[in-house]
């Protein structure tokens, strides 16, 4: 007992000293204008009760370069005064947990910058007021974590986790789920916090819905594996079913069918991909009769209904909605993305894309008249992502210029879940805000910012009983160096427990396509011909298996196996890129007759692909069929003009045919445009 009060003293000693010590320093500060250098917690913002400590943030102020951190409490005695050297400063555990015991109080923290050869003079000051609410969070939340760009995930599915965290744990949020072999995306609960529902692309196929119930240890197999693509099959179009969400009660998931998407990979870190539907319905499944029917009122096919969400009592679902995209030449696929072609004026925002929100009633399944929600929709604006509040009192949505998901310029709206007055929520930051959803007991809303640089991360804001939100708080510990957290949900689980899932597809079914592709990425071709050929002795006409497995032969000069593969290929399903493969193979081999053979076919097949003109008049040059060359060259360049490299190869087969003033005219022009094996060309044969 004696050593344990003698501890508490020298503590305490030790604090007021340094309260002492820097007297006259806060005096100073006192002389000085308030800068705005404390960049985190935001003036005013409320934590909730169960938070770990934050960690207070400041920019570097002139030639300060130790910096006093004062926190004091409204009405309780609490005071306390720290020094730190760097730009950032972890709140005492203790600290935070006294300050917690008086919640809704005011607690004030003041930053005194100085430099440390001048104790007693401040250099700037700043202050903010914060407070701890009487309210917990307590559920848990489950997010994914991806690397960026998009594209680099989607090569590397290995590197996608899903996580899941109490904002209570000092531990980071342990993973849940890693090492899917396909890609996963929107995941949703019930609202007991029972049954989970997930997008997975399970056998390659893009609908597959992942449907089951959660316990502490999940077997992902094949029997709790939906796919929206068995609605309506026989029409022969594609279903992605994305956004899908799972019902209250666990019984119903409805998801947006027979759809068409524009999907863009974009060469920018930060926004790596553009993706939103233009056309679509939405259909439900029922897990009790294991039957899919569309749902009147949101299965106009003249519109695109999407992201659709449930009201709290599963009787009303809130989507959102506009005119379908309609294009003769997306009639004419039956493929569920736009062509890239089709897709770059949206790059480019020449064109638009903009949704207002809906609302229908489920009525069991019979649906009803879907009605804008005034205030989320007529407003100029694109309006989506709807969710309530688990009161029913509340909607909260995305509203941006254009488009939706992964847009800069989005912000949330909050207003009454049955239409109204809109209001631009406080806890918007600069940059991007989306994905959110409302804690189990309706206190706190969950959303993710890429308000500190390029990977995105979670945030919560208060929610009272006016709708009113608070500036928002950062999940420090769900954080992970070089990733982007989405998907962000809350899980209605109250016992501080933790699940698992684990994907059980190969020990019932060998995975050994999707396997086999994810190492050709990483390039592992010898696993991958040995996870492809396990694959193939399963399913001996698997087409995309021989492919990738030739592909894989390929790159480690397997020629002659290759050609099987490809030859193979054909026989399965004789289409253009079967033909160009085998043709390309045959040519890397020297074998450009049978090159020019399967050539011949995949320009039959399809005439406007430049690739195979390409290929097959270097086929011709070899075989010192110069004609040909020349008019296969003429073609591939009339459809692929930047090529520049192509210019020159033209200009050798010119040169065969006596063609030298064309031929120097391509040189230069290959020359002018950066192809520098030109220049010794011209200087041999076009002087």
């Amino acid at each position: 007992m004696y050593k344990v009060l003698t501890l508490f003293v020298f503590v305490f000693l030790i604090a007021s000293c340094e309260g002492d010590k820097f007297s006259e320093l806060i005096q100073s500060a006192k002389s000085i204008d308030t800068t705005k250098i404390i960049t985190y917690p935001y003036n005013e913002s409320i934590f909730p009760l169960d938070i770990i400590a934050p960690t207070i943030k400041w920019k570097n102020e002139g030639n300060s370069n130790e910096y006093l951190i004062i926190i004091s409490s409204e009405n309780s005695n609490f005071n306390k005064t720290y020094v730190s050297e760097g730009n950032k400063f972890r709140t005492p555990k203790e600290d935070w947990e006294n300050l917690k015991k008086n919640p809704e109080e005011k607690i004030q923290i003041q930053l005194i910058a100085f430099n440390k050869n001048d104790k007693n003079k401040a250099l700037a000051q700043d202050k903010i007021a914060i407070s701890i609410s009487k309210d917990k969070v307590e559920a848990p939340i489950i997010f994914r974590t991806v690397t960026l760009p998009f594209s680099y995930a989607v090569d590397h599915l290995e590197t996608i986790k899903w996580r899941m965290g109490y904002i209570s744990n000092e531990d980071k949020p342990i993973t849940v789920l890693e090492n899917l072999p396909v890609c996963g995306n929107c995941h949703s609960f019930s609202n007991d916090g029972k049954t989970m529902g997930m997008d997975v692309d399970y056998g390659n196929d893009k609908g597959s819905y992942a449907l089951f119930d959660l316990s502490k240890e999940v077997n992902l197999t094949k029997d709790r594996i939906i796919t929206w693509t068995d609605y309506k099959k026989e029409d022969g179009e594609q279903t992605f079913g994305l956004l899908s969400a799972l019902s209250p009660c666990g019984r119903y998931s409805i998801s947006t069918l027979k759809d068409r998407s524009v999907f863009v990979k974009v060469d920018n870190e930060e926004y790596s991909q553009l993706f939103f539907p233009i056309k679509g319905i939405l259909a439900y499944y029922d897990k009790l009769t294991k039957k899919f029917s569309s749902l009147k009122g949101a299965d106009d096919k003249n519109y695109v209904n999407s992201n659709p969400t449930w009201s709290p009592d599963g009787k009303t679902i809130y989507f959102a909605r506009s005119k379908y995209y309609k294009l003769p030449e997306i009639e004419n696929t039956m493929t569920a993305i736009l062509p890239i072609e089709l897709a770059h004026d949206f790059v480019d925002r020449k064109k638009l894309f903009k949704y207002d929100i809906y609302k229908v009633q489920f009525n069991d399944g019979k649906g009803g008249v879907a009605e804008p929600l005034l205030g989320a929709s007529n407003n100029g604006k694109s309006n989506y992502f709807p969710k309530i509040s688990p009161d029913s009192k509340w909607v909260v949505f995305n509203q941006a210029e254009s488009f939706m998901l992964l847009m800069p310029d989005s912000k949330l709206y909050i207003m009454s879940a049955n239409g109204g007055e809109p209001r631009l929520m406080r806890c918007n930051l600069s940059n991007m805000n989306s994905w959110h959803s409302f804690s189990p007991n309706g206190k706190w809303l969950l959303f993710a910012s890429k308000e500190n640089g390029i990977y995105t991360q979670l945030y919560l804001t208060h929610i009272d009983e006016n709708g009113q939100d608070s500036p928002p708080v950062l999940l420090e510990n769900f954080q992970f160096d070089k990733m982007a957290a989405n998907i962000p949900e809350f899980v209605n689980i109250k016992d501080k427990s933790f699940i698992k899932i684990k994907e059980n597809f190969l020990n019932i079914e060998y995975y050994g396509l999707q396997m086999g592709k994810n190492k050709i990425m990483q390039g592992d071709f010898a696993g991958a011909i040995k996870d492809l050929s396990i694959s193939l002795k399963n399913n001996p006409n698997d087409y995309e298996a021989y492919n990738m497995r030739a592909i894989a032969y390929s790159e480690l000069g397997k020629i002659d196996s290759a050609i099987c593969d490809f030859t193979k290929c054909i026989e399965i399903n004789p289409i253009f890129e079967a033909y160009f493969n085998c043709g390309a193979a045959y040519f890397a081999k020297g074998n450009y007759e049978k090159a020019i053979f399967d050539l011949n076919k995949s320009i039959s097949i399809n005439h406007k692909e430049p690739k195979a003109y390409y290929k097959r008049a270097l086929a011709f040059y070899n075989t010192e069929n110069y004609e040909k060359a020349n008019a296969d060259f003429n073609s591939y360049l009339q459809m692929n003009k930047k090529d520049y490299h192509a210019y020159l190869e033209r200009a050798l087969t010119e040169f065969q045919l006596g063609l030298n003033d064309k031929a120097c005219s391509d040189l230069h022009f290959a020359k002018d445009n950066g192809i520098t094996e030109a220049i010794e060309l011209l200087n041999q044969f076009c002087k």
